[in-house]
């Protein structure tokens, strides 16, 4: 199937997991990902509700889902959740997984009484530590169906506001990973990255939507669509590895 513009929008056949995928940017890359013919594993942790209906929700649309559960932040658990989905009977009857989504993620910024080791702990725990975890652990059966991984980082990764150091730290490292292991998974695996800028508003930005817009070149917020949109036309661009694409309108270059 092609959408017109030359790119070939058909992933039929491919098995996702998708982490983070219950709701907002996660559930909407599983969506355009399974309209385009890939069968989902969508996992989320504390999400159950959503990621629920949105499993019924593919599944009711004629495409192939499973939820999986597990908290991403320590070993114990990611070991759990990694038996989780090699046991979902998408895996088993696929063989393999063909793309990992690392989409998990926190933006949260360190409050004045909170633990500083702590929270840092929690932040690299989500957006470096798991993301490698699942790579390493998927490494051989993405490396044998030629298969991708793309990391959602984030557009900007210096913040001028108090408290998002510790989540900048974690995103610059999850930006690091992407091109090591694109150097070292190479020529089987490609993994590459996409940073988001203003999609969804946090709490912290719901009284300055307007503002942000406007720091923005095109002078507006993206839609979700546009991330699930940049990770489809990724996950089927065999020539395209290493790379970090965001997807911001603008938006980094003007805080650059």
């Amino acid at each position: 199937m092609d959408d017109g513009n030359g790119s070939n929008r058909d992933i039929s056949g491919k098995l996702v997991l998708v982490t983070g995928g219950g709701k907002r940017i996660g559930a909407e890359i599983c969506r355009i990902l399974s309209i385009s013919g890939a069968s989902i594993i969508v996992h989320a942790h504390r999400s159950i509700v959503e990621s629920e209906t949105l499993v019924e929700e593919i599944i009711e649309a004629g495409g192939e889902a499973e939820l999986v559960l597990g908290d991403l932040s320590n070993e114990e658990s990611r070991n759990s959740l990694i038996n989780q989905i090699l046991n979902t009977e998408l895996y088993q009857s696929v063989g393999g997984l063909d793309l990992l989504v690392n989409s998990a993620s926190i933006f949260a910024k360190k409050m004045p009484g909170d633990d500083t080791q702590e929270f840092r702990k929690k932040m690299l725990e989500i957006h470096f530590e798991a993301p490698k975890h699942l790579i390493n652990a998927f490494k051989e059966t993405l490396s044998s169906r030629n298969g991708s991984v793309v990391n959602i980082i984030d557009a900007l990764l210096e913040r001028s506001e108090s408290g998002f150091e510790e989540y900048c730290e974690s995103k610059k490292h999850l930006a690091n990973l992407t091109l090591e292991m694109a150097m070292e998974l190479a020529p089987h695996v490609r993994v590459n990255g996409i940073g988001p800028g203003a999609i969804v508003a946090s709490d912290e930005e719901e009284s300055i939507v307007d503002k942000i817009a406007n720091q923005v070149p095109l002078k507006r917020w993206g839609e979700m669509e546009d991330i699930a949109s940049a990770v489809l036309f990724l996950s089927n661009s065999p020539y395209i590895t290493g790379q970090i694409l965001n997807v911001d309108g603008g938006w980094s270059l003007s805080r650059s």
